[in-house]
């Protein structure tokens, strides 16, 4: 996914019969907005102030899936970034406490440092502040994100500040000066949402657990199935084999929990840290019911023709990390994947009516 945020919010501002000249600048005390006098519609009340007497609005955040044990961030993104991979996070701007599914934060006024003036050209002196909203767990309890509390989630609608000079065609779809929620499509269209209602899903919680199954229709005598790392095929090592046992017409192999270190390297296919098990079988050539080095290697177990294989992946401790994650529709923990060039994820009905069969054939990956 590639994002089109620039050029949405220019096709929204564009509008130069409304715009005037702000000289570039991103004062705040020229372009800080009016929120109490302004009908937001599904923006939240603006009317309370800060101590400082700088206007704040209630930001209401909808979780969803595991969030236990979690707290909101509110990060400020370089909108130099869009369109790169990772994103160019700033410092935390908000941090919360998650203990309910809908929990409300204060939104104040971004500081001018943070403003970036849309199009200069045609709707000069339109200022504007992105904020992307997560979920981490606080493992240390100090409340604040540091570098071994994971990211369990990453949200799609993003809030976003817009002050000063507001075009009419930025008016025409519903922004409003002050706080306003979007979700941005790679298309560059940009979908509104209700700023005391963001969604937050913990979508990028870990999966603990995974299972493989399916059936062989050949001779079982003699025949073993085991999970063998990735490490096996692509040559980088051989660690001991997983979960060697006989192998029947109808298997199944499961894995739960973190993997040991020796399994946990960095794939060619995933490009990043990350266990990968393979279902192999093998003929036991010497009888000793264990796989080593005289035995003959056979199939792999496969969706359609593709050889599978199971997916570890540690928890992303950096936003930009869970963000990359998130767009590439990966996950956290255990799943399932097709050894082809995209890793693609497989579903439980795919990955629970497996073949092992002859023309199913793993070889360096």
């Amino acid at each position: 996914m590639r994002l089109s945020i620039l050029g949405a919010l220019a096709l929204a501002a564009c509008d130069t019969g409304t715009g005037t000249d702000s000289g570039g600048s991103t004062d705040s005390g020229d372009t800080a907005a009016d929120t109490g006098d302004t009908d937001t519609g599904d923006t939240a009340d603006t009317g309370d102030t800060a101590d400082t007497g700088t206007p704040t609005t209630t930001l209401g955040f909808d979780l969803h899936g595991d969030y236990a044990g979690s707290r909101i961030e509110l990060r400020w993104l370089d909108p130099v970034s869009i369109g790169l991979d990772p994103l160019v996070f700033g410092d935390a701007f908000l941090d919360a406490a998650a203990p309910t599914q809908h929990v409300d934060v204060t939104g104040p006024t971004p500081d001018a440092s943070l403003l970036f003036e849309i199009d200069p050209v045609d709707s000069p002196g339109m200022f504007l502040a992105i904020f992307v909203p997560s979920l981490y767990r606080d493992v240390g309890g100090d409340g604040a994100h540091d570098g071994d509390d994971p990211y369990l989630g990453v949200g799609l609608e993003w809030p976003v500040f817009l002050t000063g000079d507001i075009s009419a065609a930025a008016a025409s779809i519903g922004l409003v000066e002050g706080w306003n929620t979007m979700a941005f499509g790679a298309d560059g269209s940009i979908a509104l949402g209700a700023i005391a209602a963001i969604p937050l899903p913990a979508s990028l919680a870990p999966i603990n657990e995974v299972t493989l199954s399916g059936t062989y229709a050949g001779d079982t005598e003699g025949m073993f199935l085991l999970l063998a790392s990735g490490q096996l095929f692509d040559g980088t090592g051989l660690p001991a084999m997983l979960l060697d046992q006989p192998l029947e017409a109808t298997w199944s192999l499961t894995q739960s929990g973190e993997p040991a270190p020796d399994r946990i390297w960095e794939p060619a296919i995933i490009g990043a840290v990350a266990a990968i098990e393979v279902p192999h079988t093998y003929l036991d050539e010497n009888g000793d019911g264990a796989w080593d080095p005289y035995d003959t290697r056979q199939n792999a177990a496969c969706s359609g023709t593709t050889p599978v294989a199971m997916l570890w992946r540690p928890a992303p401790t950096e936003l930009a990390q869970a963000t990359s994650m998130l767009f590439a529709s990966g996950t956290v923990g255990w799943s399932a994947i097709l050894l082809d060039a995209e890793a693609t994820p497989i579903d439980e009905a795919a990955r629970t009516s497996l073949q092992i069969m002859p023309e199913c054939v793993q070889g360096p990956f």
